[in-house]
């Protein structure tokens, strides 16, 4: 996901940046309007985070908006005391807001919540992996079973996607580490089993269902689909 960050406040533009730091975000810092909406026309953004603009850039930014397909949405940080300053943004569907002072939690969760739903329409086909009833989008970093979104956390989301490209073949637990945990090579086992677990027990990877999930005695995992049932119902 590409992260447009349009903060005159270069403290808070950085610390912005730090919160959605992650292997699956690619974020792009602007120091004007123009230029971020220059990217935006170049196709080079997903989702917009800007700090409350003035009332000649709300028609402009607003304009763009409408004008981009697929819709790339816009999630505003401001100070309660403009909230009704403007209203021409507030009332677009692709516009959220968030007020100040900030939270790391607050501002990561609406900007999921933003590219979730709106990433239909920019998805391509080579996103999407269908494993039976599982469907992987990897442009959004979501999974839903039979349709409805199952809430994963990214590491989460990359450790489901390996153990189904990998379907039936026992995955070390070095492999393992290095495919999802790349960056921290003294991820401790007990905390990788804790992953595996959540994995386990959000996608429903049971017996019941089909699929077992389950540990190779001294080496990893494997997830397997049990003979007889086909794709997962």
């Amino acid at each position: 996901m590409r992260i447009a960050i349009l903060d005159n406040d270069a403290a808070q533009a950085e610390q912005m940046s730090l919160w959605l730091s992650s292997p699956m975000t690619e974020l792009h810092r602007f120091d004007s309007l123009e230029a971020m909406l220059q990217g935006l026309r170049k196709g080079e953004i997903d989702v917009m985070v800007v700090h409350w603009p003035t009332a000649t850039d709300v028609q402009r930014i607003k304009d763009a908006i409408d004008q981009r397909s697929p819709i790339v949405p816009l999630l505003l940080v401001t100070e309660r005391a403009k909230v009704d300053a403007q209203t021409v943004l507030l009332n677009h569907p692709a516009v959220d807001y968030l007020l100040k002072p900030l939270r790391q939690a607050d501002l990561v969760t609406r900007v999921s919540v933003l590219k979730k739903r709106f990433h239909a329409a920019s998805a391509k086909p080579e996103d999407c992996h269908a494993f039976g009833s599982y469907l992987f989008d990897t442009h959004a970093g979501q999974v839903s079973l039979n349709g409805e979104v199952i809430r994963m956390t990214e590491k989460e989301f990359r450790l489901a996607l390996l153990f189904f490209r990998h379907m039936d073949k026992p995955l070390s637990r070095a492999f393992i580490l290095e495919s999802v945990w790349p960056e921290n090579a003294e991820f401790s086992s007990r905390s990788m089993d804790t992953h595996v677990s959540r994995v386990r027990t959000k996608l429903g990877l049971q017996p019941a269902r089909g699929f077992r999930l389950a540990p190779v005695y001294s080496y990893g995992y494997r997830l397997e689909q049990i003979k007889g049932w086909g794709d997962a119902e």
